[in-house]
């Protein structure tokens, strides 16, 4: 009696690709392509970048840049406010109540940044902090922020409207735009 040649069906595309794709994307992982991509998304190498920007955002009269390099809605909700202390009856009241108050803070800080400042030319001459950065698990707030520049007649002063900057592995973002 004859044993019957078993015939080996080829298997489905539809099966091969999900399965490739896994397969590759966990291969991309496992080689370490890289440090940890930031949270924060259109961040800074340094604050000295990020107050650069800035200053160059004011001096084109560039409201949305100044806004694209604060932090986000999806960027406090996800990555500050769950790190930050708060109690746990109502903390997604206090999340919303929270970046409203940011978020106000912030259009009024852009709106008086850009009449009193918008169209002119500083150059960055130093960036410090007055205050203790504060840690929020991966996240470190850079605190009191006095960035002093140079205007066009050769004066120096400090030019009041940053707020925080917040590090993630570091990258640096803008937290906020004094009101």
């Amino acid at each position: 009696m004859s044993v019957p040649k078993t015939s080996r069906v080829p298997a489905s595309p539809r099966r091969i690709l999900p399965a490739a794709l896994c397969l590759s994307f966990a291969l991309l992982i496992a080689s370490g392509c890289g440090n940890r991509p930031t949270r924060l998304a259109d961040t800074s190498a340094s604050p000295e970048e990020v107050c650069q920007r800035t200053l160059d955002a004011l001096r084109h009269n560039d409201t949305l840049r100044l806004q694209r390099l604060r932090l986000t809605e999806f960027e406090h909700d996800s990555l500050l406010f769950p790190q930050m202390p708060v109690s746990p009856a109502g903390a997604e009241r206090d999340r919303d109540f929270a970046w409203r108050l940011l978020d106000q803070k912030n259009i009024k800080g852009i709106r008086r940044a850009m009449e009193d400042y918008g169209g002119r030319k500083f150059s960055l001459v130093k960036v410090r902090f007055t205050r203790p950065a504060e840690t929020f698990g991966e996240l470190v707030a850079h605190k009191g922020t006095e960035v002093t520049v140079r205007d066009s007649t050769g004066a120096e002063f400090v030019l009041p409207i940053f707020g925080s900057i917040l590090e993630d592995d570091g990258r640096f973002k803008l937290v906020s735009i004094k009101d």
